[in-house]
């Protein structure tokens, strides 16, 4: 800013104050609006929900998941049975999240196989299926 040296710089100097906070003032009402429409809860939850679907496929996610717990929860029933001993319960339960999360991991690959062992067990059926 410049020097004021006389009345008619003191009445200019304070005219492009005013019109510099009058210029501010809208603009922190615009962006007001802005941050406003998007903390509200309707726009959060929208928003939440593109970035989830988005970023992934749930429902292979969900299947996969469906399909570890399954294998894992049947594994145990075969190998350890109904048992009140604490040890093989433990260790009943440890191989059923391994079996479980090994089988989410590499649900693609399991898928593949299974697909390729269905066409070799029952290929005419199959071809019947996709027609």
């Amino acid at each position: 800013m410049e020097n004021i040296q006389n009345t008619a710089d003191l009445k200019d100097a304070i005219a492009k104050l005013t019109i510099q906070q009058a210029t501010d003032l809208f603009l922190f009402k615009e962006e007001f609006q802005v941050t406003k429409e998007k903390f509200k809860l309707s726009n959060i939850i929208r928003s939440g929900f593109k970035e989830v679907t988005s970023t992934s496929n749930i429902a292979t996610d969900i299947m996969n998941a469906a399909v570890g717990l399954t294998t894992g929860f049947v594994t145990k029933k075969i190998l350890i049975g109904k048992t009140i001993n604490p040890v093989k319960n433990l260790l009943g339960m440890l191989m059923e999240l391994f079996v479980a999360n090994k089988v989410m991991s590499n649900a693609d690959a399991l898928k593949s196989v299974g697909s390729a062992l269905l066409k070799k067990i029952m290929p005419k059926k199959l071809e019947k299926l996709t027609l």
